[in-house]
């Protein structure tokens, strides 16, 4: 491996000429470059030996020239005064057109380090020469690399290593020489001319037989083997090319030789078949051999353009960053995840970073929607998210508490100032839930979860008081894609009629303070509902009609209400037409061939219903149906048998699937527009109900055969404050159209689901659906926010902070202020608190005793080497003889922590409190009073007492 030491190329000509190292030695060779041994002032014995290293060194010249083998050489002895004489002519005839050859060898050239020139011996050419020395094994052998030789009739010719140049490679002339300065230029730009160095490998030499097989390589005058296609003269780098591959391709060579140089293998003696096996595994492992080198190259590449991609985003500033992004029109979310992406990249610890306020909120959306998501994108660090603690520390400041809550209204009016005009014209949704019994507890607020809450009307004071019951309220804008809910209570029960009209009233207040504008409420068919209507003043009997009631804070305006669509249409039974014939259908339907069907969504499901499918409104929608009409019809046209008198359940399916699709438009193409197909067919469906009713007035047909009372109230009211409404919307608000599937509950029904959550449960569901709306940006900029990010969330951080920071954690505020006026820096002194007999512990003082230890434990890790406060909390002793350490001395194998005998009565107490006081839902609050009762509470720190009490 030393042999393989790279030697220095004697070609290199990029340094100064006039600026070499005496000596440059690598491996076996050596390089003497330095001043000119030979002085050509003399030009008879120097120019002899001259021609001597151009006969030996220059193809150009003939070994065989009689002329210079001759042994004569007097006719080159000139004296010096004729010397000086033809200096002087030949600096008179410098500038003149015609140039004498006899006169070359009189001029000054001014020869670059190294060069010198020479006369032939037959006086028949003129060259000038780069002699290099070579020392290589203890000799010194000199070469001619660079030769300009000119002949009589002044034709140049130009020679480097031993092969001639074409004129195409020099700046200047070079057909004819014109004059000495002509010379002397291209003297000056054939000396920085650059050389390829070859594929001389000093190696190479132990595997000559190896390198002279190789019929693409030759050797020039200075023995350096080279590519044959090698150019020569090169611009950049230090090799050529072909050079360059040639001396990969010798390198890997002698690897291989090396390689196989080593140990040999054991010769494993096979079969044939098991020797091509070997073969075969022997080639895959090579592959594999080679793969490996490759995606090594390609990792270290990969390696190397990320440092220097890290390097350039460290060095990238924030303006910069702005400025491209604003040049390709980036999105404005888009940007937001740029400028963190690359805010993060700057930062060594991860704990360390700082996001941006509208970073935060989307990741607090992004939370809400799919935990397990932002889970995902956190664990694999796809974008730089923040930790989940932080996420939940953030939307605890939002403190979601049944009833009406003034903090949550004054960010609901914040984000509705930025809404436009038609934007703010909504519904009220109402609905209720059954929820199930379930109580927890809330550290922070310390409280109960789960019991009734009514707000600030009503909350349970008793454990007992579980909730069964949560109703929501939400608001549905008619011209937003968004809702947001708005209040909720926790009620054990269904909220009463009363209580319910109450409510309703209060939240449309609040909701037109808060900047909405409310146009009608929409509720479901319970009876609580109905009784609602009643409170009211709305009645949907035929008789009696009133579908709205007035406005609470504008007399000339007008609440309509509206029932919910998909309820009413899932108790329209089967008994109000021949249900034989949806039977009918069915059963030529399955005696096709394959999956081909007439009605390929009815199913035995729509025939057969079971308890839980007469409440599927996706069953009854597709029954009544266009699909099964045109299905009734046309097995009447092929005659077949029960389809007979079908026309009239035909047309009854149609009727209600026109009716449903009218009061079910989503989008702005099919809207309710007044005068329009919908809003004609809404009245001539209300007309055919009304007269349809009338026949069940005047006796015409049974009770059973007409719809159910709160089904035809309901639908009755809905269509007519559905026409109501548009119209009124058209002329005084100036809506084109009204979309009648926002008049609906599926809002409010697809924010929850069916299992029937606990309270607590739904309470936290409520929580995150409210911050979800209230905190989404729109999708669209159809409604400005800022002048310069109209994408950003309406509702920032700091926004929360200010809202919702004043009555934040009020309750361990006042504990805190409480206990700061009871405590005193002293020893223990508990007699005020407990006296007991410790002549029989019982099991729940060893239970205490043992979770005192604990806690123990951990308060010390907030007062860290205090001494007083280690001496406050714990006794130094493996064993205590004290009654209520039993348990802890049959569980300590050594590390069990025993308490301080006054620390301990002091969390007995507690305990004793909360026994006493558990069944209230102030339980929090009566421990404090009972605390409160101690005077003084004291502890020996001064510097910690306050934070450990």
């Amino acid at each position: 491996e030393e042999d393989l030491i790279q030697t220095y190329n004697p070609l290199d000509t990029t340094s100064s000429n006039t600026d070499r190292a005496p000596l440059t030695c690598d491996g076996d060779k050596e390089e003497l470059i330095c001043e000119p041994i030979m002085n050509i002032e003399h030009p008879c014995n120097d120019l002899m030996l001259s021609s001597r290293i151009l006969i030996e060194h220059n193809y150009s010249t003939n070994c065989n020239d009689s002329s210079l083998n001759g042994s004569s050489t007097s006719d080159f002895n000139i004296p010096v005064h004729q010397k000086n004489k033809l200096n002087q002519t030949s600096k008179e005839q410098f500038n003149t057109a015609s140039i004498l050859f006899c006169e070359l060898d009189t001029w000054n050239l001014n020869l670059p380090s190294n060069w010198q020139k020479y006369l032939s011996m037959d006086k028949k050419f003129f060259g000038v020469s780069e002699i290099v020395f070579v020392y290589e094994q203890n000799n010194v052998n000199s070469f001619m690399r660079k030769t300009i030789i000119v002949n009589q009739d002044l034709d140049l010719t130009c020679n480097i290593l031993g092969k001639n140049i074409s004129g195409e490679k020099f700046k200047n002339s070079f057909h004819k020489l014109e004059s000495r300065q002509h010379l002397i230029n291209l003297i000056s730009e054939m000396a920085s001319m650059k050389i390829c160095r070859g594929v001389d490998l000093s190696s190479a030499k132990k595997y000559d037989s190896m390198l002279s097989r190789n019929t693409n390589l030759l050797s020039d005058t200075m023995l350096i083997k080279r590519h044959l296609n090698c150019p020569i003269i090169i611009i950049n780098s230090y090799h050529c090319s072909f050079c360059t591959r040639a001396k990969q391709s010798i390198n890997r060579q002698i690897s291989q030789r090396l390689s196989i140089s080593s140990p040999k293998r054991l010769t494993i003696r096979t079969t044939p078949k098991s020797k091509k096996s070997l073969e075969i595994l022997r080639k895959n492992n090579e592959l594999q051999r080679k793969q490996k080198n490759r995606f090594r190259k390609k990792i270290d590449l990969m390696r190397k353009n990320m440092d220097e991609l890290q390097e350039k985003i460290k060095n990238t500033t924030e303006c910069s960053i702005e400025q491209k992004m604003n040049d390709i029109n980036c999105p404005g979310y888009q940007k937001t995840i740029i400028k963190e992406i690359f805010g993060a990249a700057k930062v060594n610890n991860s704990k360390g970073r700082r996001y941006s306020d509208e970073w935060i909120m989307l990741c607090m959306l992004l939370h809400i929607r799919s935990p397990s998501g932002y889970n995902f994108l956190n664990k694999n660090n796809i974008l730089p998210l923040p930790s989940i603690s932080s996420i939940r520390r953030y939307l605890g400041l939002i403190n979601m508490t049944c009833g009406f809550d003034p903090s949550f209204f004054a960010l609901l009016k914040k984000h509705l100032e930025n809404k436009t005009e038609f934007q703010k014209h909504g519904v009220l949704l109402v609905d209720e839930i059954s929820v199930r019994e379930s109580i927890t507890v809330c550290s922070k607020s310390l409280t109960y979860r789960g019991l009734v809450d009514h707000g600030e009307d009503y909350k349970a004071s008793d454990i007992n008081e579980k909730a069964t019951s949560g109703l929501v309220f939400m608001f549905q804008p008619l011209a937003d894609s968004y809702s947001q809910p708005v209040a909720v209570f926790a009620s054990r029960g269904p909220v009463v009629g009363t209580e319910l009209a109450k409510l309703i009233i209060k939240c449309i207040i609040l909701l037109e303070k808060a900047g909405g504008i409310i146009h009608g409420i929409v509720s479901d068919g319970a009876q609580t509902n109905r009784k609602m209507w009643t409170e009211l003043g709305v009645n949907g009997h035929i008789d009696s009609f009133q579908n709205w009631f007035h406005h609470p804070l504008d007399d000339d305006r007008k609440i309509y209400a509206f029932s919910d669509t998909p309820h009413l249409f899932k108790n329209i039974h089967g008994q109000y037409i021949q249900w034989q014939h949806i039977k009918r259908l069915y059963e030529e339907d399955v005696k096709l061939m394959g999956n081909l069907r007439v009605c390929p969504k009815l199913s035995k499901n729509h025939i057969v219903l079971s308890v839980s499918d007469k409440m599927r409104v996706r069953l009854a929608t597709q029954v009544l149906s266009n699909s099964v009409a045109n299905g009734l019809l046309f097995y009447k046209t092929y005659k077949i048998s029960g389809f007979e008198d079908c026309e009239p359940t035909a047309m009854f399916c149609r009727k209600f699937n026109d009716c449903f699709d009218a009061l079910n438009r989503k989008f702005g193409a099919e809207g309710l527009r007044v005068d329009g197909k919908d809003y004609q067919f809404l009245q001539s469906f209300l007309i055919w109900m009304n007269d349809w009713e009338k026949q069940l007035i005047n006796g015409q047909i049974k009770k059973s055969e007409f719809l159910t009372d709160s089904t035809a109230c309901g639908l009755r009211v809905t269509i007519q404050s559905t026409l109501d409404l548009s119209k009124y919307l058209n002329s005084c608000w100036n809506f084109k159209y009204l979309l009648t599937g926002k008049i609906n509950q599926d809002k409010l029904e697809a924010a929850g689901s069916n299992d029937h959550p606990s309270a607590p449960t739904f309470l936290q569901l409520y929580k995150l659906l409210s911050t979800y709306s209230i905190l989404k940006p729109p999708k669209s900029g159809n409604c400005t926010i800022s002048d310069d990010s109209p994408l950003t969330p309406l509702i920032s951080i700091s926004d929360l902070k200010n809202i919702y920071n004043s009555e934040k954690s009020n309750l361990l505020q006042n504990l805190k202020t409480k206990l700061n006026t009871i405590i005193e820096q002293k020893e223990w002194e508990f007699t005020d608190i407990v006296e007991h007999n410790y002549a029989k512990a019982e099991v729940v003082d060893c239970l205490i005793y043992y979770l005192t230890g604990y806690l123990s434990k951990q308060l010390l890790k907030y007062t860290k080497d205090c001494d007083t406060c280690k001496s406050s909390f714990v006794v130094s002793e493996v064993y205590s003889q004290q009654l209520p350490a039993t348990l802890v001395n049959m569980k300590t194998r050594g590390g069990l922590i025993h308490p301080n005998k006054n620390f301990f009565n002091f969390i007995r107490k507690i305990e004793e409190s909360f026994a006493q006081h558990s069944s209230s839902a102030n339980i929090f609050e009566l421990i404090t009073i009972d605390l409160m009762k101690i005077k003084p509470l004291s502890f020996p720190c001064a510097i910690h007492g306050e934070q450990i009490i």
